[in-house]
C-alpha cells in the first residue's frame, strides 16, 4: 500500500508548491508523482504489508483499477489549461492536491477488507470533490452544484455510517472477509431483522455514489455546475471506485445473501435505464446530456454486477474502462471546446468538423462507443453484457436493449450539430493544443485496442477468473 502514500505525497507536494503561483509547477509536481506512483505499480514494493491485511489487500485487481485510475488521473491533468481570457482557472490551485487526495480514496476502495477501511475510502475521495465542485466562487451553479453535493453527500454518508453500525451489530465484526466466513456457516433465516435493514441502507448509499435512479438527483446539477475537469473526473475515477466497491460488496463478500439484495439492483436497474436515457434525450445542455447519460450508463455497471457470478469481475472490468475512459475523453474534449466561452449549448458544437476536425473526430469517437455502435470498445461490452444478462435477466435485458437503442439518439444529435450544422458564433474551435491531441490520442489507442482484442482480452479474463477467482485473494 505504499502507492496511496506515494499519492498522498504527491498531493502535499503539489500543495506548498503552489505556493510559489506558478501553475505550471504545480501541475509538473503533480504529473511527476503520479509518473512515479504508476512506476511503482510494477515493483516489489507495491507487496502488501502484513500489518495492514486487515484494512487493506492489494490483489492483481487492484491494481489494475489503480493504473486505470492513475492514467484517467494523469490525463485529466494534462489537460488542465489556463487560458489568457479566463480568470477562474488561474489561481485553481487546489485542484491537483484535491484531485489527488481524492485518488487516495479512490486506490482504498479497490482494496478494502473492512467496513472502516471502506467508509475511510469513501469519505476520503468523496470529501475533497465537495470543494472542487465549487471551485468556481464567482459562479452561481459551481457554488449551487458543491453545496447540494456535499448536503446529499453527507445524507449518503450517514446511511452508510448507520447501515455498517447495524451490520456490526447482526455479525459482530468489521472485518468483510469475517463476515463472509461467518456468512457461509449461519442460516440467513437465523440473522436479525436489523442486519437486511443494514445491507438495504447500505445499497442505498452506494447507489448514491454510482447515480443509480432513483439516488441520481445530485447528479445532473453537479455535473453541470462543476468545472469541466473535475466533473471528467467523477464521471470516470470516482464512478470506477464507486462500482468496484459495489462488486466487492455484494459479489465477494455478501454473495450468499444475493437472493435478498438482488432485487435492490433489479428495481434501481430499471429505473435507471427508463428515466436516465429518457432524461438524456430532453437535454438542451451538453453538460447535462452527458450527466443524464452517466446516469443510464450506471445500468449498465450494475447489470454487469448482478448478472456475474460471485467472484467474476470480468464483466464489470471490459464495461467499465471502455466506459471511463470515452466519458473522460468526452469531457476533456467538451472542456476544450466550451470552457473559455462558459457556452455548453448544443449551439457550441455546431459546424465543429469544419472548425476542429480533429476534435470532432475523437469526440465522435468516444460518443460512438458510449452509445455501443459496432466496432468500438462500447459496443462488445455491451455486446457481452446483453448476452449473459439473456439468460439471467430477461427482463433487464429488454429494457437494456431499450435504453441502448434511445441512447443512440442523443449521441447521435450531438453527432449531427458537429457535421451538418453551420458554424455559429457561439463556437470556440481554439488553437490547437498539443495536451489535448495527446490525451485524445491515448485515449482512442486504448479503446481501438479493446474493441479488437477484446475477445482475447475476455476469453482470457473469463478462463483466470474460473480458476482464480477475485474470492481467492481475500479467503485464501
Amino acid at each position: 500500500m505504499y502507492i496511496v502514500l506515494i499519492v498522498f505525497l504527491t498531493g502535499i507536494a503539489s500543495m506548498f508548491a503552489s505556493l510559489k503561483n506558478n501553475m505550471k509547477l504545480v501541475k509538473v509536481s503533480a504529473l511527476v508523482g503520479l509518473l512515479f506512483a504508476f512506476s511503482l505499480l510494477f515493483t516489489d514494493l507495491n507487496e502488501n504489508i502484513e500489518s495492514f491485511k486487515s484494512f487493506f489487500f492489494f490483489s492483481p485487481y487492484s491494481q489494475l483499477f489503480t493504473c486505470i485510475s492513475i492514467v484517467l488521473t494523469a490525463l485529466i491533468f494534462l489537460n488542465f489549461e489556463t487560458h489568457s481570457n479566463d480568470s477562474r482557472k488561474k489561481h485553481f490551485y487546489e485542484f491537483f492536491p484535491l484531485i489527488l487526495f481524492s485518488l487516495c480514496g479512490a486506490i482504498i476502495l479497490f482494496s478494502f477488507t473492512s467496513l472502516i477501511s471502506l467508509y475511510l475510502g469513501v469519505e476520503i475521495m468523496s470529501i475533497p470533490l465537495y470543494i472542487l465542485a465549487s471551485g468556481y466562487k464567482s459562479e452561481n451553479k459551481s457554488l449551487e452544484a458543491g453545496l447540494k453535493y456535499f448536503i446529499l453527500g453527507s445524507f449518503s454518508s450517514a446511511i452508510m455510517l448507520f447501515a455498517m453500525a447495524l451490520i456490526y451489530g447482526g455479525l459482530g465484526e468489521f472485518s468483510v472477509v469475517h463476515i463472509h466466513e461467518k456468512l457461509a456457516m449461519l442460516d440467513p433465516r437465523s440473522l436479525p431483522p436489523f442486519f437486511y435493514v443494514g445491507i438495504a441502507m447500505f445499497a442505498v448509499s452506494m447507489f448514491f455514489k454510482v447515480s443509480s435512479v432513483p439516488f441520481h438527483f445530485w447528479s445532473p446539477d453537479v455535473y453541470e455546475g462543476s468545472p469541466t475537469l473535475v466533473t471528467s473526473y467523477m464521471a470516470s475515477v470516482v464512478k470506477l471506485a464507486s462500482a468496484v466497491t459495489v462488486f466487492y460488496f455484494f459479489k465477494v463478500f455478501f454473495w450468499n445473501l444475493e437472493s435478498q439484495w438482488s432485487l435492490y439492483f433489479l428495481f434501481t436497474i430499471s429505473l435507471t435505464f427508463i428515466v436516465g436515457n429518457i432524461a438524456a434525450y430532453w437535454q438542451k445542455s451538453v453538460k447535462r446530456m452527458l450527466a443524464y447519460s452517466s446516469i443510464a450508463n450506471a445500468g449498465f455497471l450494475l447489470l454487469s454486477i448482478l448478472i456475474a457470478a460471485p467472484g467474476r469481475i470480468d464483466l464489470l472490468l471490459l464495461f467499465a474502462t471502455a466506459y471511463v475512459f470515452a466519458s473522460a475523453g468526452t469531457f476533456l474534449i467538451v472542456e476544450f471546446t466550451c470552457e473559455e466561452s462558459n457556452d455548453f449549448s448544443f449551439d457550441a458544437f455546431n459546424g465543429l468538423f469544419k472548425t476542429n476536425p480533429f476534435l470532432a473526430t475523437m469526440l465522435s469517437f468516444f460518443l460512438f462507443s458510449m452509445a455501443g455502435i459496432p466496432l468500438t470498445a462500447g459496443f462488445v461490452a455491451k455486446y457481452i453484457i446483453l448476452t449473459e444478462s439473456s439468460v439471467n435477466q430477461p427482463v433487464l435485458f429488454i429494457l437494456a436493449l431499450i435504453a441502448s437503442a434511445i441512447s443512440i439518439f442523443y449521441y447521435l444529435s450531438l453527432f449531427n450539430r458537429m457535421a451538418f450544422s453551420p458554424s455559429s458564433e457561439k463556437v470556440y474551435p481554439g488553437d490547437f493544443k498539443k495536451p489535448i491531441f495527446i490525451t485524445s490520442l491515448i485515449i482512442i489507442i486504448i479503446l481501438i485496442l479493446m474493441s479488437f482484442i477484446t475477445d482475447t482480452f475476455f476469453n482470457s479474463m473469463l478462463n483466470f477468473s474460473h480458476y482464480i477467482k477475485i474470492n481467492h485473494f481475500f479467503f485464501s
